[in-house]
């Protein structure tokens, strides 16, 4: 998506093509739900095959689709305009040299990283109370279940009716800002009182905000970045970074409760969390700023 919409056009547009994931997310386990005894399991899988060549048909068909709305759409012009079916070459672990060369790259695998950290603290920390609260397995899963449709139906109502709005009205800085300043604010409170009611509502919120906006934001980043940019180092940012982060940052949680006081660690991460505001507000102006200068160019 980053390559074929502009930064203004990705500020207006991301948030309801995230809504079909949102979609996805709840329709898969209903249709799971409702098919599995009538057309067993071995054919649920083969109903999920058609629907990931469906995907690839789609994805196929994009960059042509772009150039025909642009040819026939006044206004509209594609980020990767001109450049549709262009290989970028190169090797596969090029992506980690485009990290060490473009700080504002670098800027985004540490709002990645950071991200990772601080949303790995909450889960646990929500695992945690969740388990606490009650010896029954199955309340234990109901509770889980219930917070993650919450997040499924608030992502998807933000994303359709006011994400695009928000995003366009903030700018990708503040956009991005909006998770940290979440867990900065959950945080603080789980520090001064650590109700079960309090961390529940922070993992639904948290979750909900990155999702709804401050994901948006940050694949909105990548349209300021050059095609070989794009394709080299988002997959290292989104593969190597994102993933390797989260078991990273699972092990940084069993060490960091092990030698901080409970109401220590979340003034911490509270802090943590206030310099992820600063990297979101500075990754936001030097979008801009390239956009701007590419306009011109």
């Amino acid at each position: 998506m980053s390559d074929l919409f502009s930064t203004e056009q990705s500020k207006r547009l991301f948030a309801f093509i995230a809504a079909g994931g949102s979609i996805g997310t709840l329709a898969g386990p209903l249709l799971a739900r409702q098919l599995a005894v009538p057309v067993g399991p071995a054919n649920l899988s083969l109903i999920a095959a058609v629907l990931l060549v469906l995907a690839v048909i789609c994805a196929n068909r994009l960059e042509s689709a772009a150039a025909e709305l642009r040819a026939g759409t006044p206004g509209f012009e594609a980020a990767s305009a001109g450049r549709e079916k262009q290989a970028v070459g190169g090797g596969v672990f090029e992506g980690f040299v485009w990290l060490f060369k473009s700080p504002y790259l670098g800027k985004i695998a540490i709002w990645v990283f950071l991200m990772s950290l601080l949303g790995t603290f909450v889960y646990l920390k929500y695992v945690a109370a969740v388990e606490a609260s009650s010896a029954d397995r199955a309340v234990r899963t109901a509770t889980f279940a219930s917070v993650d449709l919450w997040i499924g139906a608030l992502s998807l109502a933000l994303q359709f009716l006011v994400s695009g709005r928000i995003v366009s009205k903030l700018g990708t800085g503040l956009a991005a800002a909006v998770l940290p300043a979440i867990f900065i604010a959950g945080f603080v409170l789980v520090a001064f009182h650590p109700a079960f009611a309090i961390l529940l509502g922070l993992q639904v919120v948290s979750r909900t905000a990155n999702f709804g906006i401050s994901n948006l934001a940050r694949e909105s980043f990548f349209t300021a970045v050059t095609r070989e940019e794009r394709f080299k180092a988002k997959n290292i940012i989104d593969g190597a970074v994102f993933r390797g982060a989260d078991a990273l940052n699972a092990w940084v949680y069993k060490v960091a409760t092990a030698v901080l006081a409970a109401p220590l660690f979340a003034l911490v991460s509270a802090a943590i969390g206030a310099g992820w505001v600063l990297l979101s507000l500075s990754l936001g102006r030097e979008q801009e700023k390239r956009a701007r200068e590419a306009g011109k160019g």
